[in-house]
């Protein structure tokens, strides 16, 4: 199941089998199915029964837990996940989140435990230990919390990596992960062998070429520290993509970036910072909230590249990073093009979104935003999704006519959001490649 270059999506435990899809290119929407038993025996991961929920009190929110009574919540804090023991039933576990802060807190065996920078629960391995996952960027690495003793042991042996989920079913654990050099793929570990202390992780043989491992910096910007991950072309840069995350409480972890590798491949050094407002929740790394939205965040942009840029600069972006490349153009004289892949250029482009998301942080946040301005005059590559409801595609391409020569605007026929189709990605990625050559 976990051998070769195959990609491995959506798993489904249940009792007796692990179903999942494989995927031959990981672009592909087509894949087949793929079955393994598992034995026979109910999943043992610890998850919540039906009774165990979250309710009102003249006091504040609680958790109902039917042997352990009320348990109350801090102040202002919401659920994301619990987890209960199957051990009697007599600890559960929750991960709690309060504004950009996520803790884990055990409740049972007469006393209460907790442990921060936790992003996933995992499953209980015995009485006493369930899994964590915590963020240490750029990884998010599961570990044995004791929830008693109150210590953490990794589950894994000196990997960089970033683990999105951990199940269990009956003694098979099996770990969802990714990595720079690996697309996402699932690890299937027996208990004991867990147990018996930190696992290897397996990666795939790469079976093309790949560009030398990405490394991280860390750049002092106007106000915060901002991570940043740095892919290297083999030999002299012909300059620096700086690609900006979306969001804009997006982030830029250790996983697999096929575009990245695919630019670096291309001859470019790539950047991929993580700026303000990122949703990063290591908290010796996470950013704070931009007061100014395309005026604070452009100042980290335009810090990175003081830092970080090699000869001609070309700023790229998803959605929200989109549009902050084209902001930061403004105030970068290395600046030799933009691409936007489901961005905007001006704030007024979100006045029709049909998107909640999108009309709630316009609720919150849109009397932040800078004042709209014509884009750069720089070439700009714009890609845009034909049914994209969060950007209204006939909001880009009324700036077409705005656009500096060498622009190119490509409608991505069916594409929602951002480039998420192996149909969208064979319109657009080739044509962007060869924009970005027309650049030299």
């Amino acid at each position: 199941m976990t051998e070769g270059d195959s990609c491995h999506r959506a798993p489904v435990w249940t009792g007796t089998e692990l179903t999942w899809q494989v995927f031959a290119d990981p672009a592909s929407e087509a894949g087949r199915t793929q079955r393994m038993p598992l034995g026979v025996g109910s999943a043992t991961s610890g998850h919540t029964p039906a009774d165990c929920t979250v309710r009102s009190t003249v006091d504040g929110q609680t958790l109902f837990h039917p042997r352990l009574g009320d348990i109350p919540l801090p102040e202002g804090a919401t659920v994301e996940a619990m987890s209960v023991s199957p051990h009697a039933g007599l600890r559960v576990a929750v991960l709690l989140r309060r504004g950009t802060a996520r803790r884990a807190v055990c409740v049972g065996g007469n006393h209460v435990s907790h442990v921060d920078s936790v992003v996933e629960l995992g499953p209980w391995l015995g009485r006493d230990e369930v899994v964590v996952i915590r963020e240490e960027w750029p990884n998010r690495l599961p570990y044995r919390w004791n929830v008693d003793g109150g210590g953490l042991r990794p589950l894994l042996a000196a990997s960089a990596a970033v683990v999105a989920d951990v199940q269990r079913c009956d003694d098979v654990i099996g770990l969802s992960w990714s990595s720079v050099r690996q697309p996402r793929r699932i690890e299937l570990v027996e208990r004991t062998e867990l147990l018996a202390g930190p696992v290897r992780l397996r990666p795939d043989v790469p079976s093309g070429p790949v560009p030398p491992a990405a490394r991280v910096a860390l750049v002092e910007g106007v106000s915060c520290t901002l991570p940043c991950l740095i892919y290297a072309p083999a030999s002299e840069p012909r300059g620096t993509v700086v690609l900006l995350h979306g969001g804009p409480n997006g982030a830029h972890l250790g996983t697999w970036s096929p575009f990245a590798d695919s630019l670096a491949l291309d001859g470019w050094r790539v950047v991929l910072p993580n700026l303000r407002g990122s949703g990063l929740l290591d908290p010796a790394l996470r950013p704070p909230k931009p007061d100014r939205y395309g005026h604070d965040d452009v100042d980290d942009v335009v810090s990175v590249i003081r830092h970080l840029g090699v000869g001609p600069i070309v700023l790229g972006g998803h959605s929200y990073g989109g549009y902050l490349a084209a902001r930061a153009a403004h105030v970068c004289p290395q600046a030799r093009g933009v691409f936007l892949l489901g961005g905007f250029l001006a704030a007024a482009d979100l006045a029709d979104s049909e998107h909640a998301s999108v009309l709630a942080f316009l609720r919150s946040a849109g009397g932040r935003f800078v004042a709209d301005r014509r884009p750069a005059p720089v070439p700009h590559f714009i890609a845009h999704g034909s049914a994209d409801r969060r950007i209204p595609v006939a909001a880009m391409t009324s700036h077409a006519d705005e656009l500096g020569d060498g622009s190119e605007v490509i409608v991505a026929d069916g594409e929602g959001h951002g480039v998420q189709t192996d149909a969208g990605a064979r319109q657009v990625f080739p044509a962007l490649f060869t924009w970005l050559g027309g650049l030299d």
